[in-house]
């Protein structure tokens, strides 16, 4: 702006020398005068007017920005994992936050994790000690381009008792846990008593499972508006998401 500020008066004052030294002046001094300063004041404005058309710097800016902000919305390359949220009943809210927080932790870290399960029983009863039998899983994934990838995890069958708090929610406050190896079928029975059979048929019917994780983890892929296209876990193919 300002090397198109010098111009314009360089070419006034070389007008003016010229006219100083080499043009006799008209014999009506006064009308020439202001003849000459008319022509002055007018090319100043004309050259400002152009100056202003020519460098609209700050509107265009703007614009381009407002642009680009609307063509970066939606869907797009996703470089960190939210946190898993459970958005429903507030029992089962619960029951994800222990298994996302206590369990998951006892892994190698991941980006996220994500539990999944089936109910095979509550009884609320006792608003301090609310009981909840159930198959309960939770996987830890990252993220490998649009597919998450199952690193660690784990199957945790068992009773969780729950306590809810003066604003509705709950919290686990114990789970009871069907053990390993040899006293597996032992525990359980005690644990979940004559509900044992309805959970010999959940723990067989994998399909099922699979189905439910696949809801749970679309749910958070939808609910985070996140580009994943998959799931898969070590040595198995892609499961694609809908």
């Amino acid at each position: 702006m300002k090397q198109k500020s010098i111009t314009p008066l360089l070419i006034g004052t070389l007008f003016l020398a010229i006219v100083g030294c080499g043009v006799k002046p008209a014999a009506d001094n006064t009308g020439s005068s202001e003849t000459t300063a008319t022509q002055v004041e007018a090319n100043a404005q004309g050259d400002e007017s152009e100056n202003e058309d020519d460098y609209p710097i700050t509107e265009e800016s703007t614009e381009t920005e407002d642009i680009a902000d609307d063509e970066g919305e939606g869907e797009v390359e996703v470089s960190s994992l939210p946190v898993y949220v459970y958005d429903g009943d507030a029992k089962i809210a619960a029951i994800c936050d222990y298994l996302t927080k206590d369990i998951a932790s006892q892994y190698s870290e991941a980006e996220v994790s994500i539990p999944y399960m089936q109910i095979i029983d509550t009884d609320d009863s006792n608003p301090e000690d609310i009981l909840v039998w159930g198959d309960f899983w939770v996987m830890n994934y990252n993220l490998e381009g649009s597919v998450l990838v199952a690193g660690s995890g784990g199957n945790y069958p068992g009773l969780m008792h729950l306590q809810e708090s003066s604003d509705g929610s709950y919290v686990v406050t114990e789970f009871e846990q069907v053990g390993d190896g040899s006293d597996f079928i032992p525990s359980a029975k005690k644990i979940f008593g004559d509900r044992y059979d309805e959970f010999s048929r959940v723990q067989s019917d994998n399909e099922a499972f699979e189905e439910i994780r696949k809801e749970y983890i679309q749910d958070y892929v939808k609910a985070n508006g996140l580009y994943i296209t998959a799931y898969q876990d070590y040595g198995w193919d892609p499961v694609t998401l809908e």
